[in-house]
């Protein structure tokens, strides 16, 4: 059963954790614009998950996007974590981490895909952060990483 968030339009409460697993999508479009006081996870425990910040209509401004106070975490614990980034700003206080592994067993893969007017700020990029996690960021258009270290 594939389920999933779509965050779209103005701008809700902040939220303590995300996780987003079991083949979920989480979909922010338009104006939408989500806080989360902790770290987000994108594909954990074996299982796989997307998160989307784009665009649907390029005519358009697009403010909004996703603030993490903490890690954006993709591919934790075996699980597989994709990012598809084409408009809006993505806001991490700490790292984003594109792969990550706990043991020789729980290997995660992330893959993160930023484009046309996609903005992303952290103090660090780490692809295949740990071990033997792979990890993958493909950059275009206008897209920018500004990272602090």
């Amino acid at each position: 059963m594939r389920s999933g968030v779509k965050v779209k339009r103005g701008p809700i409460g902040a939220v303590a954790l995300a996780t987003v697993r079991n083949r979920a999508t989480v979909r922010i479009t338009n104006q939408g614009s989500l806080l989360c006081n902790t770290d987000f996870i994108v594909g954990q425990n074996d299982s796989s998950g997307s998160l989307n910040i784009q665009s649907t209509n390029p005519v358009l401004g697009f403010p909004g996007g996703l603030m993490v106070s903490g890690n954006l975490r993709l591919g934790v614990q075996g699980g597989q974590g994709r990012v598809n980034q084409d408009a809006g700003r993505l806001i991490i206080g700490n790292d984003i981490l594109v792969g990550t592994s706990n043991s020789a067993t729980l290997v995660g893969t992330g893959d993160y895909t930023l484009s046309d007017v996609g903005l992303v700020q952290a103090n660090r990029m780490l692809i295949g952060a740990t071990g033997d996690a792979s990890g993958h960021l493909g950059v275009s258009g206008f897209a920018a990483v500004n990272l602090n270290q």
